[in-house]
């Protein structure tokens, strides 16, 4: 918006007016997910993309309102409820914990899908690189493994493969790998799968999509 924008808006209303258990909502024509650090600052609970859709809307508006952590006087983070931040009937979960473990250099990617994963019973182990990825993989057990595809000292592609390799001398039962890609295009997606990734998700991650593809790669 010209003269301040949203978030600016946001932070005078949290400081100045001191509305702290006011609800906003951002509308944003793109992902917010690269900004999410920005959101928790602010104070921000919930957000949806334009073309904003009737029923997203009224859907967003009823979760934020019923939500009681949605109260920024409790101290919760907003940030912790992008997307709504309830588990809706289109986004399935396991009904038993499950060990995931995270590689993704982003700050903010991680910081994402771990508000997205907050009320299931899923647990997260973060590595910050391909290197971190296969050591923490060997050292730990794993239900399954979020592969972020680019990242610094050793990439998606190259850590799945080093995983693949020690489950083969090991001789145990391949553990299921959810590639991150920046693109949705068939040369990507191919890529994956031949590094040995059971599966992709696109970015930017939203949340039902990922805990879809959760679900059906452990089941």
């Amino acid at each position: 918006m010209p003269g301040i924008n949203g978030f600016e808006m946001a932070k005078r209303v949290r400081e100045e007016l001191r509305l702290d258990d006011l609800v906003i909502m951002m509308l944003s024509s793109n992902e917010l997910s690269a900004r999410i650090s920005q959101m928790k600052e602010f104070g921000l609970s919930h957000y949806i993309v334009k073309p904003i859709k009737r029923r997203e809307l009224y859907s967003a508006i009823t979760e934020a309102l019923a939500d009681p952590a949605s109260d920024g006087a409790n101290g919760a983070s907003g940030a912790d409820r992008v997307h709504g931040g309830k588990l809706g009937p289109g986004a399935p979960v396991i009904e038993r914990s499950l060990q995931i473990l995270l590689a993704d250099d982003s700050p903010d990617n991680r910081m994402l899908i771990d508000a997205f994963l907050k009320q299931t019973p899923y647990q997260l182990e973060l590595a910050v690189d391909g290197v971190e990825a296969v050591e923490k993989f060997k050292a730990g057990k794993f239900d399954l493994v979020l592969m972020d595809i680019q990242m610094p000292v050793l990439d998606g592609y190259g850590a799945v493969r080093q995983i693949r390799e020690w489950e083969s001398v090991q001789r145990v039962a391949q553990t299921p790998i959810v590639a991150l890609t920046a693109s949705a295009l068939d040369e990507a997606v191919q890529r994956a799968h031949a590094a040995g990734c059971t599966a992709h998700v696109s970015k930017p991650v939203k949340k039902t999509t990922l805990l879809r593809m959760i679900a059906s790669a452990v089941q």
